[in-house]
């Protein structure tokens, strides 16, 4: 049996309560861990003391009443966002801040845009 997946649809991507798959074309997350050196009397230790998560999104720009909008929004009031990034076995799940929102649009009309979040998110297997 073939197997079809459409672009988007693999990953549930929810702002707030709303949740969005069709726009979303691409999306990446980025783990940025913080490790210190301390020096100890007989060895070194490497703690963890920080972990930033960036998100990057590619989707279809859906004016203002759909993802975009939504992100604009939290842009605009430099509030967090309460983010779900849902796929079949594992969900990230956080509070995020959007750093950057770019909407690109070409002379046939095909607009998309592209944005990127910071914060903290966790990765739990779906149950």
């Amino acid at each position: 049996m073939a197997v079809m997946s459409i672009t988007g649809a693999m990953f549930t991507v929810t702002l707030g309560e709303t949740p969005y798959s069709e726009q979303v074309t691409e999306g990446t997350v980025t783990a940025t861990p913080t490790v210190s050196r301390i020096k100890t009397i007989g060895d070194v230790a490497y703690p963890l003391t920080d972990l930033v998560h960036t998100v990057k999104f590619g989707y279809l720009y859906d004016e203002e009443a759909g993802f975009h909008g939504a992100l604009n929004t939290g842009a605009i009031a430099g509030a967090p966002l309460a983010v779900v990034i849902a796929s079949a076995g594992a969900d990230w799940t956080g509070t995020m801040y959007v750093e950057n929102l770019e909407v690109t649009f070409t002379a046939d009309g095909v607009a998309e845009g592209s944005a990127e979040l910071i914060g903290s998110l966790t990765l739990a297997a779906t149950p």
